[in-house]
């Protein structure tokens, strides 16, 4: 999906407002493990209010 693990950060903290604090976070799995772990971190990061990390436009890989 090209998304940076920080993104997971903005997810979850529109979800924790729309949901009144409400969420529960399953771990599902994921192929590319340096990611799925920075992922995981912004993830708790957020649950635990913690601010949410600027995020950098970046460009999609160009297809040959």
């Amino acid at each position: 999906m090209l998304l940076s693990p920080a993104v997971f950060s903005h997810f979850t903290h529109k979800l924790k407002q729309l949901a009144c604090g409400r969420v529960s976070v399953i771990l599902e799995g994921g192929y590319c493990i340096p990611s799925l772990k920075e992922s995981v971190v912004s993830t708790l990061r957020a649950l635990l209010d913690d601010c949410c990390p600027q995020l950098v436009a970046t460009q999609p890989p160009q297809s040959e």
